[in-house]
């Protein structure tokens, strides 16, 4: 190729008449016959508007993927370039001979890991990167990634009909068909959000070949509506994830604080998942990291404070009969066709997260556990990735490799 002039992305369209398409196709041709190397897409499907409003649109097949391959080709000097033909991929050097590439589609479910018990060593030392933290409530910024099969990190909307429904999607560049992490945020039912968390975590399950996808969910609501709502993020997932380089069939759900009660009822509880039109085995593994409710009855029961007690019967209600219903230990008792839980045990709910690790266990459930009792709460999450820590990266990466990521 002609070096000394740059690659040229050509967008061809007749929708304003042929001589518009024609003298495109001229400039394209001069371009070659002087050795340049010219990538061109067909978008006579869509608008002369659509041709960049559509870029990174998950509904999108026919300018998001070669316009990200037109990138990566320029990042990548030696990377083959590419054109689309009528919305269907084609690889070619210049204007000679096309292969074609098979399209971006989900994956087939692969095997499920058998079910066992075991526990992951917490004090194990782990040497990580230094990455810069960030703990400030910003949303993702909006870039081009050099992985061809992935739009750019965006916000996206899982359910229409009400507005917090969003989901921020962290693409990782290692691989396409990536295993999805799906985090669910802490706040006490009240409050928190899907950008509230360190920036090393993101770019620590990235930077490990996951897709992290943090989610927001209605606050100061009733039970079950802030777990239908995550429940219905997981059945957008399974049918979108291919646009974003992800595998929907290969999700771990992992949840933090009330987040982390959360995942647990989700994990055991097969009406919550039914809600959205899923069973509990559509998510692979779940990670319920330090969570404080998992035992309701007797948080209701035996409160800990007033306080405590008003909370949770604002959220669970004040029927004993309705507590048995949402409690994931009791759920835990009737087993999970989850194929792997991983939970935290520290400080003063040490007791319940135990008894729902167990309860799992004797129904056959592969259950790893986390001894997070030389840390704090907030710690439980924010560590994870951080070079100085020795409790949560290790056994939760552990915990990743066993679940296929």
């Amino acid at each position: 190729p002609n070096k000394s002039i740059a690659p040229f992305l050509i967008v061809m369209r007749g929708g304003e008449g042929q001589s518009k398409r024609a003298s495109q196709a001229a400039f394209a041709m001069a371009l070659r016959s002087a050795s340049v190397d010219v990538t061109t897409v067909d978008a006579s499907a869509i608008t002369h508007a659509q041709a960049v409003t559509n870029i990174g649109e998950p509904s999108d097949r026919v300018i998001t993927r070669p316009f990200f391959d037109f990138l990566t080709k320029c990042a990548v000097p030696n990377a083959t370039s590419a054109s689309v033909v009528s919305g269907s991929t084609t690889s070619s050097a210049h204007a000679t001979g096309t292969t074609t590439l098979t399209p971006i589609t989900g994956q087939t479910r692969g095997s499920r890991p058998s079910r066992s018990t075991s526990t992951l060593g917490a004090q194990q030392t782990v040497s990580q990167p230094t990455t810069p933290r960030n703990s400030s409530t910003v949303p993702p910024a909006a870039r081009p990634t050099p992985n061809a099969c992935v739009p750019p990190v965006r916000t996206v909307s899982y359910d229409v009909t009400y507005g917090p429904a969003q989901l921020d999607i962290y693409p990782t560049n290692a691989r396409c068909q990536a295993p999805i992490a799906l985090f669910v945020h802490g706040g006490g039912y009240l409050w928190g959000d899907k950008t509230s968390i360190a920036a090393n975590v993101p770019q620590w399950f990235n930077a490990r070949g996951y897709t992290f996808v943090s989610v927001n969910y209605r606050l100061k609501v009733l039970y079950p509506t802030f777990d239908n709502d995550v429940a219905t993020a997981i059945a957008w997932l399974r049918n979108n994830a291919p646009s974003y380089g992800a595998d929907g069939s290969n999700i771990t759900l992992l949840g933090h604080s009330t987040g982390a009660d959360m995942v647990a009822e989700l994990g055991t509880t097969p009406a919550l998942m039914t809600s959205a039109g899923l069973t509990l085995n559509a998510i692979r593994c779940v990670a319920v990291l330090d969570a404080g409710d998992l035992d309701l009855e007797e948080m209701l029961t035996n409160p800990p404070s007033v306080k405590t007690l008003q909370l949770l019967q604002q959220v669970y209600g004040t029927d004993p009969v309705g507590w048995t219903k949402a409690s994931a230990l009791r759920n835990a008792e009737d087993g999970s066709d989850v194929a792997h839980f991983l939970v935290v045990i520290r400080a003063k709910q040490a007791g319940s997260q135990t008894a729902f690790a167990t309860a799992l266990s004797a129904n056959g459930v592969q259950v790893s556990t986390i001894d997070a009792n030389s840390i704090g709460h907030g710690q439980v999450l924010d560590n994870i990735g951080a070079a100085t820590d020795t409790v949560m990266t290790a056994p939760l990466l552990s915990f990743l490799r066993s679940c296929g990521g």
